[in-house]
């Protein structure tokens, strides 16, 4: 079913068309005179898609538009034209196959066709569709009769008998297909702007849109295509075959690697972890120093390599016990916040903070002490508050007020308060001092029992004393040490810009102090082999470290070129480690 209806009044003169087509319908609107815009819509049946039909249709005559009989596009025949190019020969069209010339291939094709549109008038996706759509079928008539003398056409033409899209092929495989019009991204139809998809349909393949030489442009293209085609297939049916021996190769590698890796390792006393990836083996081996090499192992040149992998492990383990500064090698700069050439600024500690850095990890001892007794119990139940609450002890005061609560003073200074779940500190800007959760010890499993809890509240107060004769020490010795840590950060800085800023290779400093894992100032550079260099300076002693940069990248980059396996350096990780023979995919 074809319906077209136009609106003729003061304020526009536009046409609205719908075509139904078994579970799809077509909609085609615009000014009169253009081609306008179409869309499409699929639907579960064929029933559902003429009843939405028809809903349009009606709700269109009731906005004032009126059948009419469609504005029929008239074409002049054009006499056929043989292409004058000289086509290519038969063993170059054997080529021509779906394997090499498909949906597979189109990345090699994209970054090909930058040569066959050369000297050509091309648009971009967004420009505006061309206003006469009467000129445009003509262009599709004259191009359809056409013959190239090396491809097969196919003319596909819609109900009016007009050129709508042309399919040229070689040995049955299509390669270029013209339309009349190209899809933009949102499903509307553009039916004045000439689009080419080059190895694929409508829905696939690289697309370009024509400008004005539309006609002068497109035989340009028939007259290259073949020859464009045949003179790179032979590359990228030898690119396809190597993907087939690497694939091949690796399916060889992936029954083999770990086995063979097992049986190099054992003895060595090495813990090790062996991932597969697309290409390559991953093997990572656990050093002394804290310190992980890894190795990156190609499956096709696996077998040639497997005699220098411990050769490679040893001359890295010599460079370890050499090195002046702990380091970290990688392809990719490791936690690098600083642009290249930068330096990035971490806050850095302050003075406010001393009170938390005080008492976090006495407190962390004192409760390893007397309320874990080194070892926290895994007991899910809640804190004995009653008989806690119950308990006095000399100079520990408690306030009741809240209910379910105990909060304890000393002095009238708050320290810390227990309920049913755990406790927390006051002392501490922190709730949980590092490296022990001590707020829901219910839920954690880690509630104390009763002896516990006493031995932690009788000793409380002679802890807090005693730590309190040593704050104030402590806290010039924090200030002197900040104070200390702000200059070295400065004295770095210069130093580094200074030594690297004339260009000699790429830099870039993390002033991190404490705030990164491994603390430390972090001094990232490129050097040989693409890799990147991370040096951990120290940041309570940064005048030391200045005379130990030079030697570290000499060390590392003699040992880059010493060893036949490109390797990278890093703290370690969980990568499921196994010991002896054993190996895990």
């Amino acid at each position: 079913m074809r319906v077209y209806l136009e609106l003729n009044d003061q304020a526009s003169e536009r046409f609205w068309e719908i075509t139904v087509e078994g579970t799809s319908h077509i909609i085609r609107y615009g000014r009169i005179g253009s081609a306008g815009q179409s869309r499409a819509k699929e639907f579960e049946s064929a029933a559902k898609a003429l009843r939405d039909a028809q809903s349009l249709i009606a709700s269109k005559r009731q906005m004032g538009y009126r059948d009419v009989v469609a504005r029929a596009i008239a074409v002049t025949p054009v006499e056929p034209e043989v292409l004058g190019y000289e086509p290519i020969s038969e063993e170059q069209r054997a080529l021509f196959t779906r394997e090499l010339i498909g949906e597979e291939t189109l990345k090699f094709w994209s970054d090909e066709m930058p040569m066959l549109l050369e000297g050509l008038e091309l648009t971009g996706a967004d420009c505006p569709p061309r206003e006469d759509m009467a000129v445009l079928a003509q262009e599709m008539e004259t191009i359809a009769s056409w013959t190239c003398p090396d491809m097969q056409r196919e003319v596909q033409r819609d109900g009016d008998g007009l050129a709508q899209r042309v399919v040229y092929s070689v040995n049955g495989v299509p390669i270029l297909w013209l339309c009349s019009g190209a899809w933009n991204d949102m499903g509307t139809r553009r039916s004045c702007i000439p689009a080419m998809f080059f190895g694929g349909d409508e829905s696939r393949g690289e697309f370009h849109l024509f400008g004005h030489r539309f006609v002068e442009d497109f035989r340009l293209v028939l007259t290259r295509l073949t020859r464009f085609c045949a003179e790179r297939l032979p590359l990228l049916r030898g690119k396809r075959q190597r993907t087939v021996q690497d694939r091949k190769i690796k399916q060889v590698a992936e029954a083999n690697i770990p086995m063979v890796v097992e049986n190099l390792l054992a003895g060595t006393g090495y813990e090790y972890s062996l991932k597969e990836e697309a290409k390559a083996s991953v093997l990572r081996i656990k050093l002394g120093h804290e310190r992980d090499i890894e190795l990156n192992l190609p499956h096709k040149s696996f077998v040639q390599r497997t005699g220098d992998i411990l050769p490679t492990v040893a001359r890295v383990e010599q460079l370890l016990e050499a090195l002046p500064l702990p380091v970290v090698l990688g392809s990719k700069t490791y936690d690098r916040q600083a642009d290249w050439g930068e330096v990035w600024y971490s806050q850095g500690p302050q003075v406010d903070s001393f009170p938390e850095l005080f008492w976090q990890a006495r407190l962390e001892a004192y409760l390893m002490e007397t309320l874990f007794h080194g070892n926290p119990p895994k007991l899910k139940q809640k804190a004995p508050l009653a008989e806690i609450m119950a308990w006095e002890f000399d100079g520990l005061e408690k306030d009741l007020t809240t209910l379910g609560q105990v909060q304890y003073l000393i002095g009238g200074r708050e320290v810390f308060w227990v309920d049913g779940d755990g406790l927390n500190f006051d002392l501490c800007t922190d709730p949980e001092p590092q490296g022990m959760d001590i707020w829901d010890l219910a839920d954690d499993g880690n509630m104390p029992p009763l002896a516990n809890w006493r031995a932690f509240l009788a000793g409380f107060v002679p802890f807090y004393r005693a730590q309190l004769e040593l704050e104030p020490a402590a806290r010039l010795e924090f200030e002197q040490s900040v104070q200390m840590q702000r200059r070295g950060a400065e004295e770095l800085e210069a130093s580094v810009r200074a030594r690297f800023g004339g260009g000699e290779r790429e830099w870039a400093l993390d002033l991190n102090g404490t705030h990164r894992n491994p603390p430390g100032h972090h001094l990232h550079l490129k050097v040989r082999g693409r890799k990147t260099l991370t040096l951990i300076l120290d940041h309570l002693d940064v005048a030391s470290t200045l005379g130990r940069i030079d030697p570290t990248i000499a060390l590392v980059e003699e040992t880059i070129a010493d060893c036949k396996i490109p390797f990278n350096l890093f703290f370690p990780l969980d990568w499921g480690w196994q010991s002896g023979p054993s190996y895990q995919l």
